[in-house]
């Protein structure tokens, strides 16, 4: 599981990406249709096969939406890192939201 935060800490603050979850949801599963996208608050999560190639593409896309203008450099909006077993059990323990497979809600 990879794990994305927006790279503006003042940003993070300030924007809920959950009013961006559609955007973000859309975008990821056009490059990857197979994987689990959760998106929180201050951070989005990427679960199943999904490779350098496709964050970057994805990253790319998503700076060109909307959410574009809280990019610290064009096209840097989000910073990602791998999630360690215990991390990601809490992160989904802690997680109110729906997981989104495919497109649809489970």
């Amino acid at each position: 599981m990879r794990i994305y935060k927006l790279a503006n800490p003042s940003s993070r603050k300030h924007v809920d990406l959950r009013d961006y979850q559609q955007l973000i949801t859309t975008i990821v599963l056009q490059e990857a249709p197979n994987v689990v996208v959760v998106v929180e608050h201050d951070y989005y999560t990427i679960e199943g096969n999904f490779s350098k190639g496709q964050a970057i593409r994805v990253g790319r896309n998503i700076a060109k939406s909307p959410l574009g203008e809280f990019c610290i450099l064009r096209p840097t909006l989000f910073v990602g890192h791998d999630e360690s077993s215990k991390e990601r059990r809490e992160l989904h323990e802690q997680s109110s939201t729906k997981k989104i497979h495919g497109g649809r809600p489970r």
